[in-house]
C-alpha cells in the first residue's frame, strides 16, 4: 500500500518539478514554432488598432494589452506575441504545486498533475496569443485561495478573499466567458463569512472593512457583465452549444477523440454521474469547509448561471475554447472526490483503488496526451497547421518579382496570411474575404472547394487537413 509521505522531505517533489519544467519547455517550443492562427491572426489586427475587431468577441482584454507591450518590447513575432500565454503557463504551474502539496499520499500528488496538466486540448492555449490561457492561469490561484485550509481567522479568511477575487479579475478580463466562476467564487466566500461571522462574533470595524472590499470586487464584474451586454446588443455572442449537455460533449471530442464515440459516450456518462455523486456527497457531508462541497458548489453555480442566462436571455451554452476553464475546474473536483472516497475505503481495498484510478484513468489519459504532442500544430485550429510555410514558400519564390504577388485562399485563411505578410514584409498583396480569384498568381485552398484547376500546377498538396498549394502556369517567378 501507498504509505503517508513526509512533506519535510524535498525530493518527494523532485520527479513533479522535472514535469513541471517539461511542459514549460514543451510550452515554449510550440509557441515558437507553430502557425499563427485564425483567431490570433485577429488578435493581431485589434493591437494595431483594427476598431472593428476590437468591438467584438474576438477582443481579450488582457491578452490585447499584454500582446500590444510585448509587440513593442520584442517585435511582431509568434513567440513575442504568445510569451504573455506562455509566462502565465508558470503561475498554473505554481499553483498546481501548492495545490497539490497539500495530499499525503505520492499517488494522489501525481494523479492531481495527470487532471490538471496533461490535457492536450486546454494546455494548446498556453502557446497562443489569446486569452484562453491567462483565463486558466489566473482562475486555479483564484480557486487554490479559495479552498486554502488556513482560513480560522478573520485576518486569514480577508487576505485570501482579496488574493481570490485580484485572480478571478485578471481571469475575468482574460476571457469573459468566465463571469460565472467570477460569480461563483465571490458567491462562495460571502457565504463562509457569514459562517465566520456567526461563529467569532465579529466586531463592526470587521464588517465594514468585509464590505468595502466587497463593493471593490463588484467593479471587475459590473465591468465584465456590461461588456457581455454590449457584445450580446452587437449579436456577437452567436456562438455556442444549445444545451449543457452539449458544452460537455464538446469538450470531451477536444480532449479525447471523435473517432471513438463510444468512449466518449462512457466518459461524459462518468463526468456528469462525479458531479451528481459530489452533490450527494456534499448533501450528506454537510462541510462547508470540505474542498468536495466547495469544488460542488462552484460547478453548480456556474452551470446554474448558464441555465439562467439560456433561458431568460436566450444565450448559447460555451462550447470548446470558451468553455475550457471547465477542464481544470472539474480536474480539481474529480481530484478532491476520488481522494475523498480513498480516505473513506478499508485499508485492504486501498491498493485496489489506486490501481483501478492508474490503470482505468491516469494510464491511458497519459499516452493520449504524449500521442498527441506536437510541435506544428493547434487543435482548435487544425486548418493552419501549414499556413506559416505556404507562407514561406510564396514569399521565397517572389522576394524578386517586379509586382506584388496576388494569393487567393478561403475567407478563414486571411488573419494569419496577412499577419505573415505584414510582419515578414511580404512581397505579396493583402489577403481578403473575397471568393477563390482563378486570376491569382497563387492560391491555397481545401479540397473540398471545386474551381477548375487546368491553368495551375500543383506546388504542394497537405494530407492532413485537405489544402492544396497552386501556381498560376503563366507566373513567371524568379
Amino acid at each position: 500500500m501507498i504509505q503517508q509521505i513526509n512533506t519535510k522531505n524535498k525530493f518527494v517533489y523532485l520527479p513533479l518539478v522535472i514535469i513541471f519544467i517539461a511542459l514549460f519547455l514543451y510550452v515554449f517550443l510550440r509557441a515558437n514554432s507553430v502557425s499563427f492562427t485564425h483567431d490570433e491572426g485577429i488578435s493581431y489586427k485589434i493591437v494595431k488598432g483594427d476598431h472593428g475587431w476590437a468591438r467584438t468577441a474576438n477582443n481579450h482584454v488582457l491578452n490585447t494589452f499584454l500582446m500590444s507591450r510585448c509587440s513593442a518590447l520584442f517585435g511582431d513575432t509568434e513567440l513575442s506575441l504568445r510569451l504573455p500565454n506562455v509566462l502565465s503557463f508558470l503561475v498554473y504551474l505554481i499553483f498546481s504545486f501548492y495545490i497539490l502539496k497539500e495530499s499525503k499520499s505520492v499517488f494522489f500528488i501525481y494523479f492531481g498533475a495527470f487532471l490538471l496538466l496533461l490535457n492536450h486540448f486546454s494546455i494548446d492555449f498556453f502557446s497562443l496569443a489569446r486569452g484562453y490561457g491567462l483565463s486558466l492561469s489566473f482562475l486555479l490561484p483564484a480557486l487554490y485561495f479559495l479552498f486554502k485550509k488556513k482560513q480560522q481567522s478573520y485576518k486569514d479568511f480577508l487576505v485570501d478573499f482579496i488574493l481570490a477575487m485580484m485572480f478571478c479579475s485578471l481571469s475575468l478580463f482574460s476571457n469573459l466567458s468566465v463571469v460565472n466562476f467570477y460569480i461563483a467564487i465571490l458567491s462562495i466566500f460571502v457565504m463562509q463569512y457569514l459562517l465566520l461571522a456567526k461563529k467569532n462574533k465579529l466586531v463592526t470595524k470587521q464588517h465594514g472593512i468585509f464590505f468595502l472590499v466587497l463593493i471593490l470586487t463588484c467593479i471587475p464584474l459590473i465591468i465584465g457583465v456590461q461588456n457581455l451586454l454590449a457584445l450580446s446588443k452587437r449579436n456577437e455572442l452567436f456562438f455556442g452549444e444549445k444545451t449543457l449537455v452539449g458544452t460537455v460533449s464538446s469538450l470531451i471530442n477536444c480532449s479525447f477523440s471523435e473517432r471513438f464515440i463510444w468512449v466518449n459516450e462512457v466518459i461524459k456518462c462518468f463526468v456528469i454521474s462525479s458531479f451528481f455523486t459530489g452533490v450527494i456527497i456534499s448533501i450528506f457531508s454537510r462541510d462547508f469547509y470540505n474542498n468536495v462541497f466547495k469544488m460542488t458548489l462552484v460547478i453548480g453555480f456556474v452551470s446554474l448561471g448558464l441555465i439562467i442566462e439560456h433561458y431568460f436571455f436566450k444565450s448559447n451554452y460555451p462550447p470548446d475554447r470558451t468553455a475550457v476553464v471547465f477542464i481544470p475546474a472539474f480536474g480539481l473536483f474529480l481530484y478532491y472526490l476520488l481522494e475523498f472516497f480513498y480516505q473513506k475505503i478499508n485499508s485492504k481495498m486501498k491498493n485496489i483503488y489506486l490501481v483501478f484510478l492508474f490503470v482505468f484513468l491516469m494510464l491511458p489519459g497519459t499516452i493520449l496526451f504524449a500521442s498527441k504532442m506536437n510541435l506544428t500544430y493547434t487543435n482548435m485550429w487544425k486548418f493552419d497547421n501549414h499556413t506559416k510555410e505556404v507562407m514561406e514558400i510564396i514569399n521565397n519564390q517572389s522576394k524578386n518579382y517586379p509586382r506584388k504577388i496576388l494569393v487567393s485562399s478561403p475567407w478563414y485563411f486571411e488573419p494569419e496570411m496577412n499577419f505573415y505578410i505584414e510582419t515578414k514584409k511580404m512581397n505579396i498583396e493583402p489577403a481578403t474575404r473575397n471568393p477563390i480569384n482563378l486570376n491569382a498568381d497563387f492560391i491555397y485552398e481545401s479540397t473540398g472547394t471545386v474551381f477548375d484547376a487546368k491553368d495551375y500546377d500543383l506546388i504542394k498538396k497537405y494530407d492532413d487537413i485537405g489544402a492544396v498549394l497552386y501556381k498560376k502556369k503563366n507566373t513567371v517567378l524568379k
